[in-house]
């Protein structure tokens, strides 16, 4: 009689499942899901010391696209250099 009412029990806990943010993260998972996010976090490429986002990178891309149609080719340095530039004497004259 006991183990056919934990069959039964056991059948009812397998039908229903805790929702993923109730379910208890071992230390494994926990370790794992950190170094994910370390991963994701290192993902961001380096130029010119600055780290730059995937939207950056998009944003740039497009100002270079943007002086190509125009003829006049210029790289990556160049571009964060003149950003990095304005950006100072803005706020130097500020």
């Amino acid at each position: 009689m006991a183990k056919r009412n934990l069959g039964i029990v056991s059948k009812i806990l397998s039908d229903v499942q805790a929702p993923a943010s109730e379910e208890p993260k071992s230390e494994e998972a926990i370790k794992k899901d950190t170094s994910e996010e370390k991963k994701e976090a290192t993902k961001n490429r380096k130029l010119k010391g600055f780290y730059l986002t995937m939207e950056n990178e998009v944003r740039l891309k497009e100002l270079q696209m943007m002086y190509l149609k125009k003829g006049i080719r210029v790289s990556e340095s160049e571009l964060i250099n003149r950003a990095l530039e304005d950006f100072y004497f803005k706020h130097k004259n500020g």
